[in-house]
C-alpha cells in the first residue's frame, strides 16, 4: 500500500519533522502522529501516507535506520490492508459516482475520501482512497 509505518521516534518529533523528512521521497498525502490522550506526547511512532505505492517503498528503502533527533528510526509497510489508494479516478467524477463504481466491483466500503483539485473544486484530483471493512473486502 501507500501506507507506512515509522517507528522509534523521539517524544519531541513533530508531524512537520517526519513530513520534511519524508517529502524527498514523494508526494504525501497524510502525516498522522500518534499521541497519548492524557499527556498529549506523541507515542513514538505515526503512519505516512504518499499518493503512491512507489513513493512508500523508496521511504522505506532510503530512510529505514536513518536518525532523527538523536532516534534511529525503523520504517516499515503499515499493518493496516484495508485502506486503499485508488488512481486514475476520472477528474470530472465526484464521489458520488466513485462509490457507484467501486460498489459494482464488491461489498465493505466504509468510506471514500476523493481529494478535490485545489485550482478548481468542481473536479478532483484524479485520485482517492476508499476504507473497507477489512482485508478481504480490500482485495477485491
Amino acid at each position: 500500500g501507500s501506507e507506512i509505518f515509522i517507528g522509534g521516534i523521539s517524544r519531541d518529533t513533530a508531524e512537520d519533522d517526519l513530513k520534511e523528512l519524508c517529502a524527498p521521497c514523494g508526494e504525501i498525502y497524510e502525516v498522522r502522529l500518534l499521541k497519548d490522550r492524557e499527556s498529549g506526547e506523541n507515542k513514538g511512532y505515526a503512519f505516512v501516507t504518499f499518493t503512491n505505492k512507489d513513493c512508500a517503498e523508496k521511504a522505506i528503502e532510503t530512510l529505514n535506520e536513518s536518525e532523527l533527533k538523536g532516534k534511529k528510526l525503523r520504517f516499515s509497510h503499515s499493518q493496516s490492508k484495508h485502506r486503499i489508494f485508488i488512481g486514475n479516478v476520472p477528474k470530472n467524477w465526484d464521489k458520488e459516482d466513485l462509490e457507484k463504481s467501486l460498489a459494482d466491483k464488491g461489498p465493505g466500503i466504509e468510506s471514500i475520501e476523493l481529494l478535490k483539485d485545489p485550482q478548481n473544486p468542481s473536479r478532483n484530483r484524479g485520485f482517492a482512497f476508499a476504507e473497507y471493512y477489512n482485508h478481504a473486502c480490500a482485495e477485491n
